[in-house]
C-alpha cells in the first residue's frame, strides 16, 4: 500500500500546488461552477454525474467554489494515476509503471486539465477504475469486480459521453474472455444501465425549472436531443459542419502527433512498440487508441486553428491514456528483451528512465504553474463593475460568458445586470430565464443586421441601457453605432465618454497576447486590446490626440498581431500630412494583414473569412501605396497598388490610383486603368471626368 499512497501524494501535491486560485479561464469552467451552485442542467449531453460530484465539493469548508471544483479535478487526476499504477505494476513491473505514470501525469494536457473545474479528469478516473475492476475480475474470477466495473463505466458516461468511444475496446476484452464473460452478460448489462441511469437526473431536475436549464430536457424529445447533442449538430462543435468529413483529418492528426512528441519525445516511439508487445492486452490497447484518437479526430472534423485546437486538445486525454499503458509494455519489452545483451539492456533502460523523467518535466513547470492566475476573475469583475445599474449586456464566447455567469450566480456580484448570451438569444428555455430577470427585455435571435436592429431599437425604446462585450458579433449598423465603454461597447443615448474606466480596471497577471501558454487566457487579453483600440479611435475622433495615441499604443502592446491600431495611426498621420510616419504605420498594417492571411490559410479558414481578410489586405496595400506616392516613391507605390489588385481584382480604387500614378507619365496606361475603373464601377465620378481628357491627349498620336 505504501507505493500507491506515495504516488497519490506526489501527483496530488503537484497539482494542488499549481492549482488555479479561483475560476480558470478554460472553456466551460464557469458554467460547471454555476451548475454546481444552482444544481442545474449543463449544456448537452448534460454531464449529470460531474454536476452531482461537484455539488459534493461545493460543501467543502474552505476556498471559493471554483477552487473547490479545481481541487476535485486534481483529486480525480491523482486517483486515476493510482488506479493505472495498480494495473501496470502487476503487468509490467514497478519501473515501467513509474515511467508511464510520469509520461501521462506530467503531460501537458493531463496536467492542465487536472487544474480546472472541468469534467475531463473525473471521466478518465472512472475509466481507469473500471479497467482496474476488470483486471481484478480476470485474476480472481469474482463477479463482483466485473459488475462494479460495468457500473463504474456506465457512471463514467455521466461524466463524459465520449467514453463510449472505448466501448469497442471493452467488447474486444469481452469477446476474448467470452467463455467466462458471456454467462454474465445480462448482469453486466444491468449494472452498466444502472450506472447510465444517472442521466435520469436531467429530466427530473429540468422539470423543476432551475436557473441553468440548458435545452430544458424535461420532455422525452428534448431529453433525447440533449443526449445526442442535436443542439450542437450532433458534433463536438458546429464549426465542423462547414467542412467535408475527413478533409481536416491529416492536419489535426499532425497536431496530435506534435502534441505526443512535445509531451513524450522519443518515449512515444516506445508506446508504438508497446502496442505490439502488450500480449493479451494488445488488441484492447490498439482498439482503444484508434477509436479514442484517430477516429475521434476524424469525426470531430475541426480546422487546425487555435480555438478549435484548444477544444480538441482536451480529448487527447483518452488516446494518451492508452498510449501511456502501451509505453509501460514497451519499456517492459526493452527491459526483458532477449535481443540485447544484459549490460546494454540495463544501460538503455536506465538512460530511458532518466531521459524520460527529465523530458516529462522539462518546460512544463512554468506552463502549468497557475497559482497566481486571475485572468477570468479580473475580466468578469472589471466588466461588471463598469456597467450602470440594470444594464443589459450581450456576450458570445464561452469563457467570457461563463465567467460573467459565475460572478453573478456564484459570487452574487452585479446580479442586476442582465447578461444575454448571443448564441442562446433565440432559445425559448433561456429566454424564459432572461425575462424573469428583466421583464421589459425584447428578445430575438441575434444573428444578422435586421435582428440586431430590432433588438436595439425595441429595447432602447423601453428605456434599457444596452452594452455588448468585445467578442459579440455585432454587424455594422449605420444609425446604431456603438461607442466604447471600457471592455464593452455601449448604445447609450447620447453617447457618453467612459475612458476613465481603464484607470480603474484591475489586472493582476498582465501579459501580452501570445505570452500565455493557453488559448483562452490569450483570448481574454485580446478583449483588453480590442477595448483599448475602440477607446483610442473614439479619442482621435474627439481630437483628444494624446489620449487616443496612448490607447492605440496600449492596444498594439497588448496584441502586436492586431493590424487595426496601425491602420488608425497611419490614417491619423496621413490626415496631418505627416506621410513619413503614415507610411511606417501603413507598412506595419500590410505586414500584419499578410501574416493574418497566411495564418488563416494555414488554419483552413472558411472561404468567406479568407475573402474578408484578402479585402482588408487589399485596403492595406492601397493605404501603403498612397503613402509611398506622397513620399515620391513612384515605383514602390505602383507595386503596392498592383498587390492590392492581386487580392481584390475588381477594386475600382486601386485601378483609379494607378491611373493617377501614370497620369502625365504614361498616358496609355492611365487610359487602360481608367477604363478598368469604369468596367468595375460605371458611375465612378472621377473616372468619368478624366477619361475624356486622357482620350483627348492620345487622339493626335493615333
Amino acid at each position: 500500500m505504501r507505493l500507491p499512497i506515495l504516488i497519490f501524494l506526489a501527483f496530488f501535491g503537484l497539482y494542488l500546488y499549481c492549482l488555479y486560485p479561483a475560476l480558470a479561464p478554460y472553456r466551460d469552467a464557469g458554467e460547471m461552477a454555476v451548475g454546481a451552485q444552482t444544481l442545474g442542467v449543463l449544456h448537452p449531453p448534460g454531464y449529470p454525474l460531474y454536476l452531482l460530484v461537484s455539488r459534493l465539493f461545493r460543501g467543502l469548508p474552505f476556498g471559493n467554489l471554483a477552487y473547490r471544483l479545481n481541487l476535485g479535478s486534481a483529486l480525480a487526476a491523482a486517483l486515476c494515476l493510482v488506479c493505472l499504477a495498480a494495473f501496470l505494476r502487476r503487468l509490467c513491473g514497478t519501473a515501467p509503471m513509474l515511467l508511464a505514470l510520469c509520461a501521462l501525469g506530467f503531460s501537458s494536457i493531463f496536467w492542465e486539465l487536472a487544474l480546472v473545474s472541468e469534467m475531463y479528469s473525473l471521466g478518465i478516473f472512472f475509466l481507469s477504475a473500471a479497467l482496474l475492476c476488470w483486471f481484478f475480475w480476470e485474476r480472481t474470477e469474482e463477479g463482483r469486480y466485473l459488475f462494479l466495473g460495468s457500473f463504474l463505466y456506465g457512471l463514467g458516461l455521466g461524466v463524459r459521453m465520449d467514453l463510449l468511444l472505448v466501448l469497442p475496446a471493452w467488447l474486444v476484452l469481452f469477446y476474448k474472455r467470452k467463455p467466462r464473460a458471456f454467462p454474465l452478460a445480462g448482469h453486466i448489462l444491468f449494472f452498466w444501465l444502472l450506472g447510465f441511469s444517472v442521466y435520469l437526473y436531467l429530466p427530473l431536475r429540468s422539470a423543476q425549472f432551475p436557473w441553468l436549464d440548458w435545452n430544458h430536457p424535461a420532455t422525452l424529445e428534448r431529453f433525447w436531443s440533449t443526449l445526442t447533442r442535436q443542439t450542437h449538430g450532433g458534433t463536438l462543435d458546429l464549426l465542423s459542419k462547414n467542412y467535408a468529413l475527413g478533409s481536416l483529418f491529416w492536419p489535426q492528426m499532425r497536431l496530435y502527433l506534435e502534441h505526443l512528441w512535445g509531451s513524450w519525445g522519443a518515449m512515444g516511439l516506445l508506446s508504438l512498440l508497446g502496442l505490439g508487445a502488450a500480449g493479451p492486452w494488445r488488441r484492447f490497447l490498439w482498439v482503444g487508441f484508434l477509436c479514442s484518437g484517430p477516429l475521434f479526430i476524424l469525426l470531430a472534423n475541426l480546422p487546425p486553428n487555435p480555438h478549435a485546437v484548444a477544444i480538441l486538445e482536451a480529448h487527447y486525454l483518452l488516446p494518451d491514456f492508452f498510449l501511456a499503458m502501451a509505453l509501460a509494455f514497451g519499456i517492459r519489452m526493452l527491459r526483458q528483451g532477449e535481443a540485447f545483451v544484459p549490460s546494454f539492456r540495463r544501460r538503455a533502460f536506465v538512460a530511458i528512465c532518466i531521459f524520460g523523467g527529465l523530458h516529462a518535466l522539462w518546460g512544463r513547470w512554468e506552463k502549468n504553474l497557475r497559482r497566481n492566475h486571475w485572468m477570468a476573475e479580473d475580466y468578469a469583475g472589471n466588466l461588471l463593475a463598469s456597467l450602470p445599474p440594470r444594464a443589459v449586456l450581450v456576450a458570445r464566447e464561452d469563457v467570457q460568458l461563463f465567467s460573467l455567469w459565475y460572478f453573478q450566480r456564484v459570487r452574487g456580484i452585479r446580479e442586476d445586470v442582465t447578461v444575454v448570451p448571443q448564441g442562446l438569444s433565440g432559445s425559448s428555455w433561456h429566454q424564459r430565464i432572461l425575462l424573469e430577470q428583466e421583464p421589459r427585455l425584447h428578445l430575438v435571435k441575434l444573428q444578422d443586421q435586421s435582428s440586431w436592429s430590432d433588438f436595439l431599437r425595441a429595447n432602447r425604446g423601453r428605456g434599457l441601457r444596452l452594452f455588448a462585450t468585445g467578442d459579440a458579433e455585432v454587424p455594422a449598423l449605420a444609425d446604431l453605432e456603438s461607442s466604447p465603454w471600457g471592455l464593452a461597447g455601449s448604445w447609450e443615448t447620447p453617447p457618453r465618454s467612459a475612458g476613465w474606466l481603464w484607470d480603474l480596471y484591475v489586472l493582476r497577471f498582465p501579459r501580452r497576447y501570445g505570452e500565455f501558454p493557453d488559448f483562452f487566457s490569450n483570448d481574454l487579453t485580446e478583449e483588453y486590446a480590442k477595448g483599448r483600440f475602440r477607446e483610442g479611435t473614439e479619442r482621435l475622433k474627439m481630437r483628444a490626440v494624446a489620449e487616443g495615441m496612448r490607447h492605440l499604443h496600449e492596444a498594439r502592446w497588448l496584441k502586436p498581431q492586431m493590424p487595426e491600431p496601425a491602420t488608425w495611426l497611419g490614417f491619423y498621420f496621413s490626415q496631418q500630412g505627416d506621410w513619413e510616419r503614415a507610411r511606417r504605420y501603413y507598412r506595419e498594417q500590410v505586414r500584419l494583414q499578410e501574416a493574418l492571411l497566411q495564418k488563416a490559410r494555414q488554419y483552413r479558414a472558411l472561404p468567406e473569412v479568407l475573402s474578408g481578410i484578402e479585402q482588408a489586405l487589399a485596403e492595406a496595400h492601397l493605404n501603403h501605396g498612397v503613402s509611398l506616392e506622397k513620399t515620391k516613391e513612384w515605383k514602390a507605390a505602383g507595386e503596392s497598388y498592383e498587390r492590392a489588385l492581386h487580392f481584390a481584382p475588381r477594386s475600382a480604387q486601386a485601378h483609379y490610383n494607378l491611373a493617377v500614378l501614370y497620369w502625365g507619365r504614361d498616358w496609355q496606361k492611365a487610359l487602360e486603368y481608367l477604363q478598368k475603373v469604369l468596367e468595375t464601377d460605371p458611375n465612378h465620378p472621377q473616372a468619368r471626368r478624366y477619361l475624356p481628357l486622357v482620350q483627348e491627349r492620345l487622339r493626335p498620336a493615333r
